[in-house]
């Protein structure tokens, strides 16, 4: 509850972060996706800056799920004005890594953190795509009904 709580709070004051629940065609929910843009949270995040992280039930990975959302949550932020998406990623998560170079992001390092574990660092630049918005004809297989109000509703509203 607490956690559905925060949530609800960053909506309604505008952030530093957003979750969103990724859904099938019919409305199952299979996981979710984050942006959080508070930058003093997150070593080598700048103003401008957001860390997405996800997450999917297995029986759920390989079917583009988690592809369509992070293009989603990409174009939701470039149309509220982030310059940088950074996502760290476990060297051993193979699919994710597939994921992230599908996606266009670009490996720019290692980070450790505090107890030594080891995450690869893939960046988007975001500023770079602003003029050019992802394709909106691909298959847009989940709802994210908050994100999809913000954003189509209130795209001059910055609320990172």
């Amino acid at each position: 509850m607490r956690w559905i709580q925060s949530n609800e709070d960053n909506w309604s004051s505008e952030g530093p972060r957003f979750a969103f629940a990724i859904q099938t065609e019919a409305g199952e929910l299979v996981g979710m996706i984050e942006i959080n843009a508070d930058h003093a949270h997150f070593a080598g995040l700048e103003p401008g800056d957001a860390n997405v992280s996800y997450g999917l039930y297995p029986q759920y990975r390989g079917r583009g799920l988690a592809t369509s959302a992070l293009l989603n949550v990409r174009d939701c932020m470039i149309s509220n004005g982030m310059k940088r998406v950074v996502i760290r990623i476990e060297p051993e998560n193979v699919n994710s890594v597939r994921l992230e170079e599908r996606c266009g992001y670009v490996l720019t390092g290692v980070v450790t953190n505090g107890v030594g574990r080891e995450y690869l660092v893939f960046v988007d630049d975001l500023a770079e795509k602003s003029e050019k918005m992802v394709d909106r004809q691909r298959a847009r297989p989940l709802l994210f009904a908050q994100m999809l109000a913000v954003c189509s509703q209130q795209t001059s509203q910055q609320f990172f």
